[in-house]
């Protein structure tokens, strides 16, 4: 029962890893990540939960808890580093000096 568990858990964590990199390469919008990655997390880790043999109403709890938190957490880090990437492109790039013609005095 335990390797499942391991299983669910594996599908977990690459759910997050997918909602990471649509939102981040703009393949999906936050809303259709979120909402997604939210059941798909939620799902996983009350799989996980009830491999782990707990009660169904803890697993319930604990997988739409931690599922959803998860999926907060995600995509608070993906908008965060898209943000910073759009501010790093927005600042004028560095050009080289134009040479100064010689002037003669």
């Amino acid at each position: 029962m335990k390797d499942i568990a391991f299983i669910f858990l594996i599908l977990f964590a690459v759910s997050m890893l997918i909602i990471y990199v649509a939102v981040r390469r703009r393949w999906l919008s936050l809303s259709i990540a979120g909402g997604g990655g939210a059941v798909v997390n939620s799902l996983c880790f009350i799989l996980y939960c009830i491999a782990r043999e707990m009660s169904f109403a803890q697993a319930i709890v604990l997988g739409a808890f931690f599922g959803c938190l998860f999926t907060v957490m995600t995509l608070i880090a993906a908008t965060y580093f898209n943000a910073q990437e759009r501010a790093r492109l927005a600042q004028p790039q560095p050009t080289e000096p134009q040479p100064q013609p010689d002037s003669l005095l």
